[in-house]
């Protein structure tokens, strides 16, 4: 499998300040690059950003040698005491999908970017407490990921390169089946079902294949927020009772991938994709309790 071609802005800009003179055009340019859609408070091209940049660049090609452990301890390094709150943890979790995003859906190194996630979840630097009175005790992980993951969740047309939509919801949907976070789940992944098959709006558009190949993925996050995951409007007009997370709304959703299968409109890759999902969401079926 070819190298990962990874542009990352950060490492741009360091590159064509460090060749370029002072006040040249080059120099100028690169302080107007902009990165991916940036946390509030993310430092843009300090020595940090920059050695997470390198170091998850290097560690997410197949051909990289070091171990999860190897690099989670050069991250941890980087990370102040109080890492979950710090400006480098904002700069670091804004690089994860930056790089997520660019990494085909299909790729092994989708996996490989979660399971460091996983891995560095075990540390103290990326839990984070309550602060509501009565439930101090409850803490989570990954704060300021799950608000880059929130932020970029504004549909493929919003993208430059579309694929970078089914990227994402690949490695939303490893992140949460592998790493466990549960403030959003499955939230987003309900909102892309829906939007995948229960609106009359998506059918429509250029973007469809996008929606339905991102919602392949979706379909393996699954639980919480009710007040999210109303019925599409296909669903809505339909004179029967279905209920926000039932069995019923789960097999709508593996009928619409068997259609989208069957449909010589989609392109083969999403065709390939959709033919794939229903038998995995029967397997999840036989486990599940609605």
């Amino acid at each position: 499998m070819s190298a990962l071609n990874l542009q990352l802005d950060i490492l741009d800009d360091a590159e064509m300040k460090h060749s370029a003179p002072q006040g040249s055009i080059a120099t100028t340019a690169a302080g107007l690059l902009k990165p991916f859609k940036s946390v509030k408070g993310a430092p843009k091209g300090t020595n940090a950003e920059i050695k997470f940049a390198n170091l998850l660049r290097d560690y997410v090609q197949l051909g990289d040698k070091r171990s999860v452990e190897d690099i989670a301890k050069e991250i941890l390094a980087i990370l102040p005491a109080n890492g979950q709150y710090s400006t480098e943890m904002s700069a670091f979790s804004q690089l994860c999908v930056e790089i997520a995003v660019q990494i085909p859906y299909h790729h092994p190194s989708q996996m490989k970017l979660a399971y460091l996630l996983q891995y560095l979840a075990r540390s103290p630097k990326f839990v984070s407490t309550s602060t509501l009175p009565g439930v101090e005790v409850l803490t989570h992980s990954y704060q300021a990921l799950g608000e880059v993951i929130r932020d970029n969740l504004q549909g493929p047309q919003a993208e430059e390169t579309p694929m970078a939509w089914v990227n994402y919801h690949a490695f939303f949907a490893h992140f949460e089946s592998i790493v466990g976070r549960t403030t959003s789940s499955p939230t987003y992944a309900i909102w892309t079902m829906r939007e995948a098959f229960e609106g009359v709006d998506y059918t429509k558009e250029e973007f469809r294949d996008y929606y339905i190949m991102a919602a392949a993925y979706a379909s393996r996050v699954a639980e919480s927020d009710e007040k999210s995951w109303r019925l599409g409007s296909l669903l809505k007009d339909e004179k029967r009772s279905m209920g926000l997370l039932s069995l019923e709304r789960w097999r709508f959703w593996a009928d619409g991938f068997k259609a989208v299968a069957a449909d010589e409109k989609s392109s083969d890759e999403c065709r390939s994709l959709s033919g794939k999902a229903p038998r995995l969401m029967d397997a999840m079926e036989m486990n599940m309790t609605f």
